[in-house]
């Protein structure tokens, strides 16, 4: 995928499907309990596995040498997913995960479900999905079943710490890295879906009437009986996604070792030729809606089958797509969020008009808070020095929101019939005015910044009126503040 019209050879990323590399119920049980106890277990994949993983790497290495690794690998039973990338991209895939579910026998059996790796690339999400649905000729709601199944339940595990990390990878024995599942539509969110394996769905017609239409090479008329095609036009699956126009043979049932084209299933079953083996995928989003930036494009450049290939009862399926990803360019990226925090990060914009106050019994004060930025800002008040004074003061308000450019005023009295009358020396306290503005988006406490403004009040029981002084020096910590 990504690549131009040579395949591998100018492409970005190879992915591979494979179902039923191991058959068999013992297969089905020791997936199961790895599925169940050791899920990591499968990214490593069994012997099986490990074969098939080597043997593609070392295919695109001989035909580029060194410049592939892989990225991901998910094992479920006798399916595989693998996705490999240019050694010049490793820099810019990260965040991968993997998933599976199983619909088999129990539903819990990995012979029949998904396996799915998830990976980032400048900031786009790739699902990649190999499956296998339910055999047998009439079947179809089994098999409409598995891939609603599948979308309602695969999640994500992650070990993005894991990427490329070989040595990592061989170490089975370490503590499970694993973060909590990623809870959700997977395949929702995802920014393009490669969906790929053997579906199993058939052709509704009689055996030797499907020979004579592959005989004719009559691909339109045969694909009028494909029940693949009826059920994704009824919306029952692959809702919202594309499958290349088909122009080749089925690739189910043959006579293994045959290289005959027309080598279809000789045996007393005579199963009907069948196009089981598909690659469905999309994208994201439409350019006429929404937001541009997150619009991805999937294009089909190539879509056929390997007749060569005698060794399987199926003949593989491949695609080449070209997949168009909106990147961020990081330079001008890094320069806009400066100037966002330049906006956010700076301290509130405050004044406090007067900033010291003396006053007596039965006197009224005001204190006027000034927001001379561009941003609100809130504000909250605090009293602090000795109880005899500051339990009769009254602050009106204590608390509040400045818009951009306006200005509180903070009104401070004590009553005239306060025990205070009995005070016959001067007291100082002081009034904590503290504003605060946003400087990210969201409203929580780390996201604030604040600025202190330490007012002097001198309870003077001889004496009306204000006067005006500055306790500038004054540096104040958060837990010293008793609030209101």
């Amino acid at each position: 995928i990504l690549g131009g019209e040579n395949g591998a050879a100018t492409a970005a990323f190879v992915v591979l499907g494979l179902q039923e590399i191991e058959m068999g119920g013992a297969s089905v049980i020791s997936s199961a309990a790895k599925e169940k106890i050791r899920p990591e277990l499968q990214e490593q994949g069994n012997a099986n596995a490990q074969f098939w993983g080597e043997a593609v790497l070392r295919v695109l290495n001989n035909i580029m040498p060194n410049q592939w690794v892989r990225v991901g690998m998910r094992q479920m039973s006798g399916l595989l997913t693998l996705v490999f990338a240019r050694q010049e991209l490793k820099n810019f895939v990260g965040e991968v995960e993997t998933g599976a579910v199983a619909c088999g026998a129990m539903g819990v059996g990995g012979n029949k479900g998904a396996s799915a790796v998830r990976f980032g690339i400048h900031r786009n999400y790739i699902c990649v999905l190999s499956s296998h649905f339910k055999a047998h000729q009439y079947e179809i709601q089994g098999r409409n079943e598995n891939y609603r199944q599948i979308s309602r339940k695969l999640t994500f595990k992650s070990r993005a710490n894991r990427l490329f990390d070989e040595a990592a990878e061989d170490d089975v024995d370490s503590p499970d890295p694993y973060f909590e599942p990623v809870v959700g539509h997977a395949l929702k969110d995802a920014d393009v879906v490669l969906w790929m394996g053997d579906f199993n769905y058939r052709l509704d017609l009689p055996y030797y009437n499907a020979l004579s239409l592959i005989g004719e090479n009559n691909i339109s008329k045969l694909l009028e009986f494909d029940q693949c095609l009826k059920q994704v036009r009824s919306g029952e699956i692959f809702a919202d996604m594309d499958e290349a126009p088909i122009t080749f043979p089925p690739t189910y049932k043959f006579d293994k070792g045959i290289h005959d084209r027309m080598a279809y299933d000789s045996s007393e079953k005579q199963r009907i030729p069948s196009w089981t083996d598909r690659i469905f995928f999309r994208g994201r989003g439409n350019p006429q809606h929404g937001d541009l930036s997150r619009f991805t494009t999937v294009e089909s450049l190539a879509y056929e089958s390997l007749p060569d290939v005698v060794d399987s009862d199926h003949k593989p399926v491949r695609s080449l797509l070209r997949i168009d990803l909106p990147i961020v360019n990081e330079e001008k990226y890094r320069i806009a969020a400066c100037h966002t925090l330049g906006v956010f990060n700076s301290e509130p914009s405050t004044w406090v008009q007067d900033t010291a106050l003396e006053f007596g019994i039965g006197e009224n004060a005001v204190v006027y808070l000034q927001n001379t930025g561009g941003q609100p800002c809130t504000f909250a008040l605090v009293l602090r020095g000795e109880e005899a004074l500051t339990g009769w003061i009254s602050v009106n308000p204590t608390a509040g929101v400045i818009p951009p450019g306006m200005q509180q005023a903070i009104s401070l009295s004590v009553p005239s019939t306060s025990s205070l009358d009995v005070v016959s020396r001067e007291i100082n306290i002081f009034l904590d005015i503290f504003s605060m503005s946003q400087y990210a988006p969201g409203g929580s406490p780390q996201r604030m910044k604040k600025r202190f403004h330490p007012v002097q009040i001198t309870f003077n029981p001889t004496k009306n009126g204000t006067g005006a002084t500055l306790d500038a020096g004054r540096q104040y910590d958060e837990s010293e503040l008793i609030f209101f």
